[in-house]
């Protein structure tokens, strides 16, 4: 005896009537859940095509910037060794400049290593830890009854 129906195209819609109240509130329990879940995913959808709009427009900043920092950084260095060579010579100006810019690189990499990526679907997630929390709270009520 199955208690789903069938659509014409074939998919699972709803339980058949049985005739019993604790059928017809499972039909409806099952229902409101699917209907739940659906709405879980399409904010997980949202949220994902958001996230991912925002990370586009990011990569495309972030390319840009760093293409033209490392332009105008290659100038600097270069105009950094030329005034650094009129006192210290042509091997110590470069042996400076590049000293300089392995400090920086350095504390670079330890800013981005500890820099976190931020949550990717928090309304979502929020969402399921309050379904749990109201699924662990019907189920305590059901053990005491």
């Amino acid at each position: 005896m199955s208690l789903f129906s069938r659509d014409t195209e074939g998919k699972l819609t709803t339980l058949q009537k049985q005739g019993g109240s604790v059928l017809a509130d499972v039909r409806e329990a099952l229902l409101q859940t699917s209907d739940h879940v659906e709405a879980v995913l399409e904010l997980f959808r949202m949220e994902l095509r958001e996230y991912g709009e925002r990370q586009a427009r990011r990569i495309v900043a972030l390319v840009i910037g760093v293409f033209l920092l490392l332009c105008a950084y290659a100038v600097f260095c270069a105009f950094a060794c030329v005034l650094l060579s009129m006192w210290l010579g042509w091997l110590w100006a470069v042996a400076s400049v590049c000293l300089l810019n392995a400090l920086l690189g350095g504390v670079a990499v330890v800013v981005g290593i500890k820099c976190k990526p931020g949550a990717i679907a928090p309304a979502t997630v929020q969402e399921i830890k309050d379904d749990v929390q109201c699924i662990k709270l019907m189920l305590k009520g059901n053990t005491k009854s």
